[in-house]
């Protein structure tokens, strides 16, 4: 093969990966599509419904009592924090909790079964007026649980994009609204594991509307999402 053959293809190679503005995030660890006909975890015995999701696919409706625990994530040592990643998900509100409630849309827990009295290591909900909120839970070293607000609000009964991003590398907790910057704050989440970390869609119940696309990075993930 000539030098001009190989540096055409080497050229090639490189457009397909960087060249057409293609953006390759960190590695997702845990990634929820949704779908009916292979499930990533088994639907529980609840009334879960699939609905049609934010794009061609499907979505799940949590009516204000179900709720949907995912599998564990377990790369992050017992005793240790989890101080570098990304949740990212579409959500659909059909109503907004009412004050001063606020309705969790990913909590997290070391324990699997229902309702764990103990365990609580942080949550994203959606508030009482709209607005996405992160609180960064329990770490080990008895830090302060930081929380950050997004300034906008989620509207009913249409799809938004929400990434919550944390780095104690970059010193912040930052959160997307579709794809943009809506709030930061100058520090980072430390989530303590105890060699497990359970998500909880819709934490244990409360929220009503639907979720899609749900996606958890080892790492902080940037826009384009």
């Amino acid at each position: 093969m000539s030098k001009q053959t190989l540096m055409m293809v080497a050229a090639a190679v490189l457009f397909l990966a960087l060249g057409t503005g293609c953006h390759v995030n960190p590695q997702v660890v845990l990634h929820d599509p949704f779908d009916r006909e292979d499930p990533v975890v088994k639907l529980p015995g609840m009334a879960l419904t699939y609905v049609q999701g934010h794009d061609r696919g499907e979505a799940l409706f949590f009516d204000g009592v179900t709720h949907l625990r995912e599998p564990g994530l377990r790369w992050i040592p017992a005793g240790s924090n989890w101080v570098e990643g990304a949740v990212e998900f579409w959500v659909k509100p059909a109503e907004y909790p009412t004050a001063p409630q606020s309705s969790p849309l990913v909590l997290f827990n070391w324990f699997d079964w229902p309702r764990p009295d103990s365990g609580y290591v942080g949550h994203i909900a959606l508030t009482a007026d709209g607005k996405i909120e992160n609180n960064c839970g329990w770490e080990w070293g008895g830090g302060v649980s930081p929380t950050v607000t997004s300034a906008s609000s989620v509207p009913l009964d249409s799809w938004t994009h929400i990434a919550v991003a944390w780095s104690k590398a970059g010193g912040y907790t930052r959160i997307y609204v579709n794809g943009k910057p809506d709030a930061e704050l100058a520090t980072y989440c430390a989530r303590g594991s105890n060699g497990v970390i359970y998500p909880w869609l819709a934490g244990y119940g409360g929220f009503v509307g639907a979720l899609d696309e749900f996606k958890i990075y080892a790492a902080p993930a940037t826009p384009p999402f």
